[in-house]
């Protein structure tokens, strides 16, 4: 799958992710949502994506 990345001021600008694991599965917050959309902007709750491979790090077996 291809992360769909922006240019801006010569940084490259990609997804946001809850955690490492739901990078590496391509598992982003939003569709669109980049860290350029969330800085400066208030906070809005929202639900945390999970999967099959995030309940070795509620079981204290993740990685930290």
């Amino acid at each position: 799958m291809k992360n769909r990345k922006r240019k801006q001021n010569n940084f490259i600008i990609s997804k946001v992710y809850d955690c490492d694991f739901n990078q590496a599965i391509n598992l982003p917050i939003g569709s669109k949502v980049t860290i350029m959309d969330l800085v400066g902007t208030p906070y809005k709750k929202r639900k945390i994506l999970f999967d099959k491979h995030c309940y070795a790090c509620v079981a204290g077996q993740g990685s930290s």
